[in-house]
């Protein structure tokens, strides 16, 4: 399953174009025959764009639906070369084809000037193995720093792994995710620390914390203005895997960690998630979109409608709405639709651009006529 959120800048005047296509068609588009695309991150002036590569080998029902014979030739490359299939950290050039490794890894995100690219480092051959806690023990965080070509570790995990990072608004710092087995071999986000650019500094922000001997689940995380927030599901009873029960906070990180909004709803029912509007003032969504002063609203009815909270620009003045064939583009708070743009394949994420002008989109195509069975992803960039 492929669920990653991508984010694209608008160019500027002033910058190198790039190939606009007719009609309400992508402004660009980029994919390889049988391959993945995770985690995409662009750059500050909107010219390049950093992803995961990944070459797809079937597995769970896919692997059940293709012969024995298709599933031995999809995997015999790994017999030759044992990251065949790992996840390749990957430079894009917008509106070209050219494509410029950088190393085997995951999250890769710019820093502000471009010129470094933060990412963690798949450390064991995975090509034969599911994306599990255990296959990523050890990961680490990584600096690119283009310039020089030249890549060095910023942090270690002490125990399980480290994924996840992004840079501070002053660029001068790479906060990051304590990570480990959350949910019988799965993995997930459970802590956060942050490290200087330089790799000095290396501290513990939120440590791994249990209750009912299970971990706090802490993710996302997000900079809002300067201040780092995220979201805290901190168990509230037992249970065999994951809690029965939780509580969903959104916390100021500070340190100290601060909770700003409680969902008064223990089982995860419905959307849970926070932006920022306008003036950059905190939202969540609860029911509905609010601020975090307003009073709860997870015991009051809701609409078919409300219940799509959907993707609010950075501006704060749009939100963006995925629908069965496409997307819809509104007005925040009106709720006017400004523009809807359709989209072919599986919808896997949705990310605006930091100057709220333009959209990119993760899909999946499956082959023509095979049901289910992978083709390829494609992220497409569209103008607003």
């Amino acid at each position: 399953m492929k669920t990653n959120l991508v984010a694209v800048t608008f160019l500027m005047l002033g910058l190198a174009p790039i190939r606009v296509l007719a009609g309400d068609g992508p402004l660009w588009s980029w994919h390889e025959a049988d391959t993945e695309i995770y985690s995409p991150s662009f750059s500050n002036n909107g010219e390049e764009l950093v992803i995961v590569r990944k070459r797809h080998i079937p597995d769970f029902h896919e692997a059940e639906e293709i012969s024995e014979s298709e599933r031995k030739k999809r995997s015999a490359p790994i017999d030759k070369n044992e990251r065949y299939a790992d996840p390749e950290v990957v430079i894009l050039k917008i509106g070209t084809k050219t494509a410029t490794r950088i190393d085997w890894g995951w999250s890769p995100a710019f820093s502000l000037d471009s010129q470094q690219v933060a990412y963690a480092f798949q450390k064991k051959p995975i090509s034969r193995f599911r994306v599990l806690a255990e296959t990523q023990a050890g990961n680490d965080i990584r600096l690119f720093r283009r310039d020089r070509k030249a890549i060095s570790v910023l942090a270690t995990a002490a125990t399980g792994y480290l994924s996840d990072p992004i840079f501070a608004p002053d660029g001068k710092r790479v906060v990051y995710s304590l990570s480990d087995a959350i949910n019988g071999a799965w993995g997930g986000n459970i802590g956060i620390g942050q490290v200087a650019i330089d790799g000095t500094g290396n501290e513990i922000l939120y440590p791994a914390t249990k209750d009912f001997e299970l971990y706090h689940l802490i993710d996302p995380k997000r900079f809002i203005g300067n201040r780092l927030f995220a979201f805290r599901s901190k168990p509230t009873s037992g249970g065999t895997y994951t809690a029965d029960s939780y509580a969903y906070e959104l916390l100021d990180v500070g340190p100290p960690a601060k909770p700003i909004y409680t969902w008064p709803n223990e089982k995860g029912e419905g959307p849970m998630i926070f932006a920022s509007d306008a003036e950059g003032e905190v939202l969540v969504y609860d029911r509905g979109w609010r601020k975090t002063t307003a009073p709860p609203k997870s015991d009051e009815k809701s609409s078919a409608k409300e219940e799509r909270p959907g993707i609010p620009s950075p501006d704060g003045r749009a939100i963006c709405l995925a629908g069965g064939s496409g997307l819809e583009i509104r007005e925040f708070g009106t709720q006017k639709i400004l523009k809807t743009i359709k989209v072919r394949g599986e919808i896997q994420g949705i990310k605006w651009s930091p100057d709220s002008r333009r959209l990119a989109v993760v899909t999946t195509r499956n082959r023509e006529g095979k049901g289910e069975i992978f083709a390829h992803d494609e992220i497409a960039v569209y103008g607003l």
